[in-house]
Order: C-alpha cells, then structure tokens, then sequence
C-alpha cells in the first residue's frame, strides 16, 4: 500500500532545524534532480527476440562475426541493486552499413534473416537498414564510463523500493532502463544510497510518478524532479559504509536509514 504521508524527518538541513514534509515547504531549499546527475537513456533495438543471442551461437561465430556481438544490462538483470549479469545480443550497427556487407558474417546474416519480417515491420529511421537497431543512443557515454561505476534506474518497475541498481561492467545499456553518471563522481556511492533509501521512497511515493502498481522513471521527468537540499554531517562514513556494502553485495539500506531519521 502506498503511504500517502512522507514521514521521514529531515535533519541538517540550512536552518538546523528538524521538520517533517507533508506538502512542499516554500522554505525549504531543492535542488534538481539534474543539478546531481547527467541522466541518459537506453539503447533501442524494437525487437528483442531477433538480437538476443546465447553462449551456444557465439560459440560457432569466428573472430570476425564475433565482433559483431555486444554486452548488453536489462532491467531484468537489476533485482538485488548490484548487476553482474548481461546478455549478448548482435549489435551490428557500428560496423554494417550495407545488407551486402552483412553477408560477409553468414552466420549473423543467416539468424537475422529469420526474422527479416519482423524487423522490417519495425518503424525503421531512413538511414538506418532492417537488420539495424532503431535508435543508438548515449553509446558515446557509455563507452566513456565502461570502468567506471555507473547507477542505473528502471523506466518501469513493480518494485517497491530499492529502485537503484549499481554496476561496474563494461556493458551497453538497454532502453529499459536509465543511465545515471553523477556529476560529482566521488559522490557515486552516497547517491547510489540515497536513490534506495527509505527517505527517497517516501517522497518519490508522494511526489513521483505512479500509476496503479507500476512506479516510473522518465528521463525528463527526472530532470526536473525537485528534492529537497540535505546536509549530512556523516557524509564520509555513510560512503564507507556503502563501499563495504558493494563489496558484500549487501542490500540492506535500511541499517543507514538512521542518519535520516535520527
């Protein structure tokens, strides 16, 4: 059941005084969600079944058409907030520009073939071909950030809490999910607990966007998604905690939710 009350207490803040939110306080200092991070959307292929490929087709690949394979993060692969999973999916779009080039890969050319139908049925931009994805976006970054930990938020999800997902694979990210490369990097893990804690929730529950059972995260939504400023004295040790939590896989936020709600 969502709580139509935010509960939380919100400490430190400029005034130094506690307050619970309930509506919106014109006193209270924001800051946009897009002050903190850069936020991007996911890569579009339009049809799943025709590019997701097992370890038993890679395996009669050669170099070559090996080359034509790529790492892939759904949301299916964010459950826990840690993801160390992927899947392959044939990614042809940086190196195939022509159907005729194609066939030098027979055995992409020929698994893709089978669903020539299906993708030409897609709505297929005018410069990009049937066996291409449809929209190549924010590959540039997250070539950028293949090393780097990045933090990852459903578009759509049933969760309810815990939306947050953390990764450091070198991976390309599906349009099911949104990027997060926050602005100040040291800051990655704070924010990878603040988008899972229980203070987060509560507000996003009041103020977020949800529709029956489903919550969701939308890129421009989020831009300019208002939450209020804080001040945490114990930034520093909230950041070891995480780092110790990351290298647990230990997802239990709610031991730091404390510093919240003291």
């Amino acid at each position: 059941k969502i709580k139509n009350n935010f509960k939380y207490k919100i400490i430190k803040f400029f005034n130094n005084d506690n307050w619970f939110l309930d509506e919106k306080n014109n006193n209270i200092e924001y800051i946009k969600f897009n002050d903190l991070f850069n936020i991007y959307v996911g890569i579009v292929n339009g049809c799943e079944k025709a590019f997701i490929v097992d370890n038993d087709f890679i395996n009669k690949l050669n170099l070559n058409e090996k080359k034509l394979i790529s790492k892939f993060i759904k949301n299916k692969h964010s459950n826990n907030n840690y993801i160390n999973d992927f899947q392959y999916y044939i990614f042809v779009d940086d190196y195939i520009k022509e159907e005729k080039e194609l066939k030098q890969y027979p055995n992409v050319y020929n698994h893709l073939l089978k669903y020539k139908e299906k993708l030409e049925n897609r709505y297929i931009p005018k410069n990009k071909k049937w066996f291409h994805y449809l929209a190549v976006r924010n590959k540039k970054v997250m070539i950028e950030n293949k090393d780097n930990y990045k933090l990852l938020l459903p578009c759509i999800t049933r969760k309810k809490e815990k939306w947050c997902s953390i990764t450091k694979q070198d991976v390309l990210i599906s349009s099911d999910l949104l990027l997060l490369i926050p602005k100040n990097k040291k800051d990655i893990y704070f924010l990878f607990f603040y988008l899972n804690s229980n203070f987060f929730k509560e507000y996003y529950y009041k103020y977020g966007i949800l529709k029956g059972n489903r919550i969701y995260f939308k890129q421009g939504y989020l831009n300019n998604f208002e939450i209020p400023k804080i001040y945490i004295k114990n930034k520093e040790q909230i950041i070891n905690l995480i780092k110790k939590m990351i290298k647990n896989n230990d997802n239990n936020f709610e031991k730091l939710d404390k510093f919240f709600n003291n």
